[in-house]
C-alpha cells in the first residue's frame, strides 16, 4: 500500500507498507528501504516509518510485515509548515487479501478511520508542529463463512394443533 502526504500546493511525498511471506518486524535488507540523505536542511513534506529498533535505526520509506498477520505500522508525517492543511492518501488496497481491514489511526487527535472505505484523509498540523504521528493496523477477517449464534426456532401449531411442517425463519 503506498502512502502519500500533498500540501494545498500540489508537493508530495509518499512511502510503501505491506505484508509479504518474507516479511518481518525486524530489518530485512531486502523489504526495507532506508530513508536518504536530505537533500536541503530546510523542512520538507516527507512520509516515514521510524525504526530506531531496527539494525541500523533511522527513519524507513518501506515497511513491510508478515502476511495474514495483524500488524500495526507506525508512521511520521514531516510537513514544512505548521498550521497547514494536508492530505494523507493510499492507492493499492485491491491487492490485499480478501477480508483484511486497515484502520488509521490520527495519534494526536485519536481520529480512526477505515482505510477500506476512503481513499484520504485530511489534516491541520499544530501551531509549533511540523510532525503528525499516525498508526495503520491491518486485521484479517475470515470471509465467506455465515455464523449464526444464538437462534432458537419454535414450531407454530396448525390448525390442527399439531406441529407445522415448515419453519420460517
Amino acid at each position: 500500500v503506498s502512502l502519500t502526504v500533498r500540501d494545498a500546493d500540489g508537493n508530495e511525498s509518499g512511502a510503501a507498507l505491506g505484508q509479504s511471506p518474507n516479511g518481518s518486524d525486524t530489518f530485512s535488507p531486502a523489504l526495507h528501504v532506508a530513508e536518504p540523505p536530505p537533500f536541503t536542511r530546510a523542512a520538507t513534506l516527507s512520509v516515514r516509518f521510524p525504526h530506531s529498533d531496527w539494525e541500523g535505526g533511522g527513519n524507513f520509506l518501506t515497511d513491510i510485515r508478515r502476511s495474514n498477520s495483524r500488524s500495526e505500522w507506525d508512521f511520521v508525517v514531516t510537513v514544512p509548515q505548521p498550521q497547514q492543511d494536508y492530505r494523507l492518501t493510499w492507492q493499492g488496497l485491491t491487492s490485499l487479501p480478501r477480508g483484511t481491514r486497515l484502520t488509521l489511526i490520527d495519534k494526536e487527535t485519536g481520529t480512526r478511520q477505515l482505510l477500506n472505505s476512503r481513499a484520504s484523509y485530511a489534516f491541520r498540523t499544530g501551531t509549533n508542529s511540523t510532525t503528525r504521528a499516525f498508526q495503520i493496523v491491518a486485521e484479517p477477517r475470515g470471509v465467506g463463512h455465515l455464523r449464526v449464534m444464538g437462534l432458537t426456532a419454535q414450531s407454530p401449531l396448525g390448525a390442527t394443533g399439531r406441529a407445522a411442517q415448515s419453519v420460517t425463519i
